[in-house]
């Protein structure tokens, strides 16, 4: 759903609602990324032994609490968006022979898909300039983070040497 998010503006209750089923089944796998730890069952009769229990993984268990709030973080920003002094042109009522900027037109052409933001006349006040910049940069910051994260555990893990020795060797072959 994110990819499909090109406003800023919060997410209708359509969205929202297929955002966080999406969410429920990313995060239905991490039930089933667990590590085997030993811990020690009592038994009816007072004995103990040794079992194998499961739990989930320790790198999970850590990062997860802060990729959710950082999901959080996000939702907010765009549901702060509710009362803009911007709104965007509807393209299905535009037509290419209207008269537009030549920056604009360009744009359109670049990237077709993206909805075309308007403002007023006079421009954005010094108070929404501020916001979105202030909004940008908490955004950048939610993307470094989760980078950050992502990184990290990327370079924790172990690639098998059975999976390296199945790489091409020579860089022709490599990259085909």
């Amino acid at each position: 759903v994110f990819g499909t998010c090109h406003r800023l503006q919060s997410l209708p209750p359509e969205k929202r609602s297929m955002w966080n089923r999406e969410m429920d089944c990313l995060l239905s796998i991490c039930e089933y990324i667990v590590e085997f730890a030993p811990t020690v069952q009592a038994r009816p009769d007072g004995s103990t032994h040794d079992v194998m229990a499961t739990s989930p993984r320790s790198d999970i268990l850590m990062n997860l609490p802060a990729l959710e709030k950082l999901e959080t973080m996000l939702l907010g920003i765009l549901d702060s968006f509710d009362k803009a002094e911007f709104w965007y042109a509807d393209q299905r009522k535009q037509s290419f022979t209207e008269t537009k900027k030549p920056s604009s037109f360009k744009r359109n052409e670049d990237k077709w898909w993206l909805p075309e933001p308007c403002v007023p006349e006079s421009g954005l006040s010094d108070a929404l300039h501020r916001e979105l910049q202030h909004k940008r940069d908490q955004a950048s910051q939610i993307h470094k983070m989760a980078m950050e994260i992502n990184n990290a555990i990327l370079s924790e893990m172990q690639i098998p040497s059975s999976y390296i020795e199945t790489l091409p060797k020579d860089r022709e072959s490599r990259d085909g």
